[in-house]
């Protein structure tokens, strides 16, 4: 029998998507990548408290998406260092493949866009607003 913190791994690894959640039998997954996914499961107010989530790239502001879900347990192929620090301040369990410093944009120039709107932000609720403010 696998276990849901297994079945949004392999769902995430196996399965081509970029993002799942997976909660008392119930899953989640998108294909779709950037921050859209998070941000829309955020505003359906499904609950997802508990859940298990894996993401393909974990930066700040997914981590501040994720704690305003209240989820359980987070996977990501590639973790930013700052968003395993929110994690770590709000007892959530975490694991990933590789840790990067930071997220960085297509350019190579600066912090991808999402991270810069949460750049200074601690509070999942008001990263909820910066990001559906860049999201449009």
């Amino acid at each position: 029998m696998i276990t849901e913190q297994e079945y949004v791994k392999r769902m995430l690894t196996m399965g081509g998507y970029t993002l799942v959640l997976c909660e008392g039998g119930r899953a989640f997954a998108s294909e779709e990548e950037g921050i859209r996914p998070l941000l829309d499961t955020v505003r359906s107010g499904e609950d997802w408290k508990n859940a298990y989530a894996a993401l393909q790239t974990l930066g700040r502001a997914e981590a501040l998406l994720l704690m305003h879900l209240k989820v359980g347990s987070v996977y990501a192929e590639t973790a930013a260092k700052s968003a395993l620090r929110l994690l770590e301040r709000q007892d959530i369990a975490y694991s990933y493949g590789a840790c990067v410093p930071r997220l960085l944009n297509a350019e190579k120039t600066g912090l991808a866009e999402a991270e810069a709107a949460v750049r200074e932000i601690e509070s999942p609720g008001e990263a909820v607003s910066a990001l559906e403010a860049i999201a449009k």
